[in-house]
């Protein structure tokens, strides 16, 4: 599956232009191919949000692995969220399974390791100074005066967990919808959205040093409210009314809020997340599951709407997905 194709900047089959095309993101890759080098197949895209781009790559079907010495350090993080594929990370004596249920944060300040099989991932390089000015706003400037340490490995089957993947996987599908976001405000808006679930789903030592006594907050209460319940029940019949309810304030005021937040109204983000759920389901179908079926499954009753909003969002029809799935 093809993650943010209007932001392609490498197509190609040679690790060095990979490598060349990483150095010129700001994200250097010592990566080495195991194997049959033959299969190597990279893409590379780089999507512009405020100050961070969110990235893509693929190596395609092949083994690959970097660590060793000589690696370069950097006052940042790697996050790393893999959408195919398995490995295994290691850093500071520790080691973590890698797959689509769990990512990884790298710490840059110090050397590590990973293997990976038929790798692909959204990455987004996290600098410093950008994670404690993001702290000092969400937990105070005493939160953001500590070092800056994140638990490098990360259930994505906890709530939490899930509600940061699902967000990111919504903001690049929004991108891929229309290039013009790229850079835009509300791109910005959304770096911001995507660094607060960040500090609040992955253990880090400016959360903990914040708990209980947070000060602003990138989101609204009421905006949270409603979100969260737009992810716990996504396969459900979820109203505007039902939304209201659980953010505990009125339609207009959600409306108005909510937009501002994410970028879209929240019918418009329910439906979102419903479209980015049902592809990942029929990425993942059996031989006997149905476009039909994974539509209603996910709250789309008319088959022929549902075929069109998926194809303006992803650029192609449910049925080429579930193909290429078989």
């Amino acid at each position: 599956m093809d993650y943010l194709k209007r932001y392609s900047v490498l197509e190609s089959q040679d690790l060095d232009e990979l490598r060349a095309c990483a150095a010129r993101q700001g994200t250097p890759l010592d990566l080495q191919v195991e194997g049959r080098s033959g299969a190597f197949d990279a893409r590379f895209s780089a999507a512009p949000l405020d100050t961070l781009s969110l990235l893509h790559v693929t190596y395609g079907a092949v083994r690959t692995r970097f660590g060793g010495r000589g690696q370069q350090r950097e006052d940042a993080f790697l996050l790393c969220l893999p959408t195919a594929g398995t490995g295994r990370f290691e850093q500071g004596g520790a080691a973590w399974e890698i797959s689509r249920d769990r990512a990884v944060m790298r710490d840059l300040r110090r050397p590590a390791a990973a293997s990976q099989d038929g790798f692909a991932c959204f990455a987004l390089k996290l600098p410093l100074a950008r994670l404690r000015r993001q702290a000092e706003a969400l937990y105070g400037p005493a939160a953001a005066a500590r070092e800056g340490r994140f638990d490098s490995g990360y259930d994505l089957r906890t709530p939490a967990g899930r509600r940061f993947r699902d967000t990111l996987h919504f903001v690049a599908a929004q991108l891929d919808a229309d290039e013009g976001l790229g850079g835009s405000l509300a791109a910005a808006a959304w770096e911001d959205l995507i660094l607060t679930l960040l500090l609040e789903a992955m253990p880090n030592d400016w959360s903990a040093e914040g708990e209980g006594r947070r000060r602003a907050r990138i989101l609204p209460y009421h905006v949270k409210r409603a979100r969260d319940h737009i992810h716990a029940h996504a396969a459900e019949k979820v109203t505007l009314a039902d939304l209201a309810a659980a953010a505990g304030c009125g339609y207009r005021t959600l409306q108005v809020a909510f937009a501002e937040a994410t970028g879209l109204p929240p019918m418009a983000y329910l439906k979102a997340i419903r479209l980015q759920a049902a592809r990942e389901a029929l990425a993942a179908a059996g031989p006997k599951d149905s476009v039909a079926a994974v539509a209603r499954a996910w709250g789309f009753g008319h088959p022929g709407r549902f075929a069109v909003d998926y194809r303006r969002r992803f650029g192609c029809s449910p049925t080429e997905t579930l193909r290429t799935r078989r």
